[in-house]
């Protein structure tokens, strides 16, 4: 949940078209992108989601034993 946040239109670039569901790059440290999901566009605020898309999912392994050390 901390992940999740409003951030205003002004401070994101007035070139892109936000649409729900749709991933974008946000800038991060060191010149590195983080990518974010957005939940809603509304005309004020973005509310992006920036955990990873598998975070809270169930995932399964298959694994196969080759050998024992």
């Amino acid at each position: 949940p901390e992940l999740i946040g409003k951030i205003p239109r002004n401070a994101l670039p007035t070139t892109m078209e936000f649409k729900e569901g749709m991933m974008v790059a946000l800038p991060g440290p060191g010149g590195a992108q983080k990518p974010a999901r957005v939940i809603k566009a509304l005309d004020d605020f973005v509310v992006l989601d920036q955990n990873h898309p598998l975070a809270g999912k169930n995932l399964v392994y298959r694994v196969r034993v080759m050998r024992i050390a």
